[in-house]
């Protein structure tokens, strides 16, 4: 019995024995991997500092213009699986390389870096968070938005410009006036002018008055006492939309708002310190003062507008601002047949203004506005000679109608073509009153002949029977 109670004594320590060296074991175990476990976080911490260190050189290699350089490191990134597993780094890495393509586009293979901006760029907003890093989801809209709007200028502009839009208006979810005001008003232009080529584009109202509610924005930010350079862009821009929207509704409205805007622009483009720029918004104010004068004080409108015209013309010579000083004196001319068509001096100042004009539109720099002046002498000749009654000024009209015909032709120009021959086939019939009048009376019926090609009687009914009638005239006279 001793003997069992020895052996079962033997044991138990036997047993606390083994338990010991297991639980010496364990712990030891247990070190052995919290040392592991240790080393390994600590490798891969020091991979991640590496892996962020190099995110870091590549950043700033993109923003010191050393673009293929940062592109190496981003492709070398993007091959390892940790990165690209890691959404907030793969949206940082997409997006550099993003903002390497942009900016090389500007210097070379345009198109190329502008599509492989987009796609970066599209591929890392998917996994930009708004709430997590609001500054960097702000400006990754607004670069892809700057990109579409470049490749608009090679692919599909519509397309492009509506993209460009659906990114800047994510980019305002972010940049609010309170909280970013520069970044929110320059989305804001951005976003006005993208919404003005579409505009243009589409002839859409729509387009417009959404243009104008962006500048507007970006006013509230770019006020004349703090920013009178872009307060002076933003307000010469409103006015030109303005002008166009008077074109589909409100137009005196329009055209009053458009005017005060170039107002609010002229106090900084004066002509001493911005000549073009004061230039332009005084011809396009003189335009708004002549289309005003066509609904509501006529003769006070047409003063302004002939003034603000004379005023372009101060900044506007014709050695380095041809185009812009024949597109005033043409404005001019216009003014005084419109405002003075029974009044021989105005007319005598309109064919002069169209001269000037043709002085700077020559037939070789632009064949079509040549052709255009060419009909709008035309016209003041034969105004002039209905008053005057001289014989010469038939001729002067006769002629320059004839020089406007040469680039005037029936396929490109259907309406002003029929206009003259409508004209010509008057003026030859007064010319046969006192001279040639069978070569003239001819002459006549074959310029109205003409004319019907154009005044067909469903689409012209008045001026079909007006010419049908001289035809006819002419017709009874030789039958």
């Amino acid at each position: 019995m001793n003997d069992l109670i020895s052996v079962f004594f033997e044991m138990d320590r036997w047993v606390y024995g083994l338990k010991g060296a297991l639980l010496g074991a364990f712990g030891a175990l247990i070190i052995m991997l919290l040392v592991y476990l240790a080393a390994e976080f600590g490798r891969h911490k020091i991979r991640w500092q590496k892996i962020l260190s190099r995110l870091d050189t590549a950043e700033m290699l993109q923003q010191g213009g050393m673009a293929d350089d940062a592109l190496q490191i981003y492709a070398e990134l993007l091959r390892m699986d940790v990165v690209r597993e890691k959404p907030e780094i793969y949206c940082r890495v997409k997006t550099g390389e993003g903002n390497c393509y942009l900016g090389m586009s500007r210097d070379r293979n345009k198109a190329e870096n502008i599509i492989k901006a987009i796609e970066a760029y599209s591929a890392a907003s998917k996994h930009a968070s708004m709430d997590k890093h609001p500054d960097s989801f702000g400006m990754l809209y607004y670069n892809l938005a700057k990109a579409y709007i470049s490749m608009s200028e090679f692919h599909e502009k519509g397309e492009c410009i509506s993209k460009a839009i659906r990114a800047l208006r994510e980019t305002l979810r972010v940049y609010k006036i309170a909280t970013h005001p520069a970044n929110y008003g320059i989305s804001q232009i951005k976003l006005g002018e993208a919404h003005a080529v579409l505009a243009e584009l589409y002839s859409s109202e729509d387009h417009l008055i959404k243009a104008v509610d962006a500048l507007d924005e970006a006013s509230k930010v770019y006020d004349i006492e703090n920013y009178p350079a872009e307060n002076a862009e933003i307000h010469f821009k409103t006015a030109r939309l303005q002008m166009m929207l008077a074109d589909f509704s409100k137009k005196h409205e329009n055209l009053t708002k458009a005017l005060n805007n170039y107002r609010m622009a002229l106090t900084l483009y004066t002509p001493e310190k911005y000549p073009a720029m004061f230039g332009k918004a005084m011809l396009d104010s003189g335009t708004a003062y002549f289309l005003l004068s066509e609904m509501t004080g006529k003769d006070e409108n047409i003063r302004l507008a002939l003034a603000a015209l004379n005023e372009c013309l101060t900044v506007y010579p014709i050695e380095t601002f041809p185009a812009e000083f024949a597109a005033t004196h043409k404005k001019l001319a216009e003014i005084y047949l419109a405002g003075f068509g029974d009044d021989k001096d105005y007319l005598q100042k309109a064919i002069s203004s169209f001269n000037e004009a043709l002085r700077a539109s020559t037939v070789e720099a632009s064949p079509e506005e040549y052709a255009s002046l060419k009909q709008g002498a035309g016209r003041a000749y034969r105004r002039l000679s209905e008053l005057d009654h001289n014989e010469e000024f038939i001729h002067e009209a006769i002629a320059a109608y004839i020089e406007a015909l040469r680039f005037k032709t029936p396929e490109e120009h259907p309406f002003d073509y029929a206009v003259i021959q409508h004209e010509l086939g008057n003026l030859y019939v007064r010319v046969a009153k006192t001279k040639d009048w069978d070569k003239n009376m001819k002459l006549a019926e074959s310029a109205y002949n003409e004319a019907l090609k154009i005044y067909h009687s469903e689409n012209f009914p008045e001026e079909h029977s007006e010419i049908t009638e001289a035809v006819e005239k002419i017709n009874r006279i030789y039958s």
